[in-house]
């Protein structure tokens, strides 16, 4: 890293960091989606916690996806086993608002999920927290962390930094899936009316679960466009994983396909991600590098 630093050192302003939740956790923070589960429990949360694990994949699963990947977990739930879990069955009686019955059951538990994941990150304590590396001040920096990390332990002006999930001084902070369903597909399954409708009902309470990262980006397209004079990227902590690719694309599109990137690897399982993370850049018709450009160091 001391290395690297002195090579970026003469570019500074030039440099774009891009910071994950590795970084935090370098730091030894409680920032894993496992420390939101112990922090639920902490919280007497157990209906939400009893509940979320009945909607997506959890306990069930060997790895324990929903508090190992919780918003992989949020994308991959079973509509048909939800709906029937929480509809009762069709009887020659008449139940009135049949397809609204799981909709009512799931709704209240999905609302609550970003006020709990937003409450945890600002239960978060930065006391204590020393810098563990030196960062350039005069770089950019693109953040995935809801902490103030950067900001408070390291001294990074605001104006130099870029939440783009949002961060613990804002209440609506990003949390989802890359999933989107759409609700029409269920008109293919041969579903009565009532099955129909209220299958319709349900993706659309799940379905706010949708990360929408083009919305994003647009949104903030300001500060992509911005990007043509980066010369060099450097990525901290960050996991690679497919829902945020549509980000690194952007910021693939918006600099110059001669600047360099250098990547952190903290544990060996990292090493897979960063293979797939370079043939993102480097392979197909909107390849943006060499792999000369990529270096890979350890954090």
């Amino acid at each position: 890293m001391n290395t690297i630093l002195h090579i970026l050192k003469e570019c500074e302003k030039n440099t774009l960091y891009i910071i994950g939740n590795g970084f935090d956790l370098f730091h030894k923070l409680p920032t894993s989606y496992f420390h939101f589960y112990q922090w639920l429990k902490m919280m007497k949360q157990d209906d939400f916690i009893d509940k979320m694990e009945e909607f997506f994949p959890s306990k069930h699963e060997i790895d324990k996806l929903l508090w190992h990947d919780f918003e992989m977990a949020l994308g991959k739930y079973d509509l048909h086993s939800i709906y029937n879990r929480f509809t009762p069955e069709v009887s020659d009686r008449y139940i009135k608002n049949l397809e609204l019955y799981a909709r009512r059951a799931v709704e209240p538990i999905i609302n609550k999920i970003r006020p709990l994941v937003s409450e945890w990150a600002q239960s978060i304590s930065l006391n204590g927290v020393r810098p563990k590396i030196e960062l350039l001040s005069d770089a950019q920096y693109l953040t995935f962390n809801y902490t103030l990390t950067l900001e408070r332990v390291y001294q990074i002006k605001r104006t130099q930094i870029f939440h783009i999930h949002n961060s613990v001084n804002n209440d609506k902070v990003v949390v989802g899936s890359s999933v989107w369903k759409n609700r029409w597909d269920t008109e293919k399954l041969g579903l009565s009316d009532e099955e129909e409708q209220g299958q319709k009902e349900l993706i659309d309470v799940l379905n706010t679960l949708y990360k929408n990262p083009k919305g994003i980006i647009d949104v903030n397209q300001d500060f992509f466009s911005h990007l043509s004079h980066i010369e060099n990227i450097v990525i901290l902590g960050h996991s690679l994983s497919s829902i945020d690719m549509p980000y690194f694309r952007e910021i693939c599109y918006n600099i110059s396909p001669n600047s360099h990137w250098y990547i952190s690897k903290h544990i060996p399982e990292d090493s897979v991600r960063i293979q797939n993370f370079v043939k993102m850049i480097t392979y197909g018709p909107n390849n943006v590098t060499s792999k000369d450009n990529i270096h890979v160091f350890d954090l």
